[in-house]
């Protein structure tokens, strides 16, 4: 897929996405006070295109602390692309970073700076999506049943973002979610899925700490882009 081709296709899945109710059954899921689509977070957020690593998550949360930030982006469709390909938010900071807005969000970027330098941006190496891309204020469906029936959210978006990204590896963020790709998406994955613990459990740690906790998973992750380094070598 040509680049061209490829940002086409990026455009044309998150103008799908944005639009997407198919989940209306999940009472979870709300929209704007002004009407439209449900609150959701974008397919993609980081590098449009081919990227060494992609983060799968459960589905965005809405809270107190982030609330402006859906409603901004449920807005209009150019906000929408402003975090997907921009990784900016309503206030024009960036997303993903070490220290940026949403903690959430933090140990992704440290992964990724533990794996390629300090100082790599978040869009320039990764990019992340979610089992669920609309919205909640918690899980939109008990663990035990994302344990027992797929996703349809996944189901339906999954393989067109493993098409665009193109990832060495998976870093399935959680448990619940390594364990509901193994189950239901093993044809779509066809690459190393590594766990990372749930930022959810390192919220109160310093820096230095989540570093720590996270070292298993970058570790894993260089074992991973090694190896396939090193298989692209021998068939040159």
């Amino acid at each position: 897929m040509t680049p061209a081709c490829r940002t086409a296709a990026a455009d044309l899945l998150r103008m799908k996405v944005f639009g997407c109710e198919e989940c209306s059954d999940i009472v979870d899921f709300r929209r704007p006070p002004h009407g439209g689509p449900f609150y959701k977070f974008p397919p993609i957020i980081g590098a449009q295109g081919r990227a060494p690593l992609l983060f799968i998550g459960i589905n965005p949360r809405r809270t107190d602390t982030n609330r402006d930030l859906h409603e901004w982006l449920m807005r209009s469709t150019e906000n929408f692309e402003r975090l997907a390909a921009k990784n900016r938010d309503e206030k024009d900071e960036t997303y993903i970073a070490p220290a940026g807005p949403e903690p959430h969000y933090h140990c992704h970027a440290i992964v990724v700076e533990g794996v390629f330098g300090n100082g790599t941006l978040f869009e320039s190496k990764a990019a992340v999506t979610e089992l669920f891309l609309c919205a909640s204020k918690s899980a939109p469906m008990t663990y035990d049943r994302l344990k027992s029936e797929k996703s349809p959210c996944a189901d339906r978006y999954l393989s067109k973002v493993m098409e665009l990204v193109q990832p060495e590896v998976i870093i399935s963020v959680g448990g619940t979610v390594k364990g509901h790709l193994s189950q239901f998406f093993t044809k779509p994955i066809n690459v190393p899925v590594v766990f990372m613990k749930h930022p959810a459990g390192l919220y109160r740690m310093s820096q230095s700490e989540k570093v720590l906790e996270l070292q298993p998973t970058i570790n894993a992750i260089k074992e991973v882009c090694k190896s396939s380094s090193e298989a692209v070598a021998r068939r040159s």
